[in-house]
């Protein structure tokens, strides 16, 4: 009997926080349309930084052929010493220019890279321009 009694008041307590409980309600109508709102934003952010990092690496990898070009003419000049005034001697010999993956041309003014000898710094000014602009 007092195990029946024990089973009862368990029962009974147990019970009584179920049927208290209160369903989950969601958002009001205001709080959908501020989170909505808010969504909205946040793609337009997220919008513009996938625009920025696109324009970031695209920079990089113009930035990165550039330099090597640069480089490139910078040795070329060296060899070019280098043959007139110590008998034919070649420190790096050919150049094989780096691809840029068409990141060059990639922008609303495209940079046009020079394989000039010796090297200029105009693709440089341009890459400059871009920043400013």
């Amino acid at each position: 009997m007092k195990r029946l009694i024990v089973l009862a008041l368990v029962t009974a307590v147990c019970a009584v926080p179920a049927a208290n409980a209160r369903a989950a309600k969601g958002p009001t109508m205001a709080q959908f349309n501020a989170l909505k709102t808010q969504l909205k934003k946040d793609e337009k952010k997220i919008s513009n930084l996938q625009g920025e990092a696109d324009f970031a690496i695209t920079f990089e990898l113009c930035l990165n052929a550039a330099t090597s070009d640069a480089f490139q003419g910078t040795w070329g000049v060296i060899d070019q010493v280098a043959q007139a005034t110590q008998a034919g001697k070649v420190y790096f010999g050919p150049q094989t220019a780096i691809t840029d993956l068409q990141s060059c041309s990639a922008f609303n003014k495209p940079i046009i890279r020079s394989n000039a000898v010796p090297p200029t710094s105009s693709v440089f000014s341009a890459l400059a321009a871009l920043l400013s602009g």
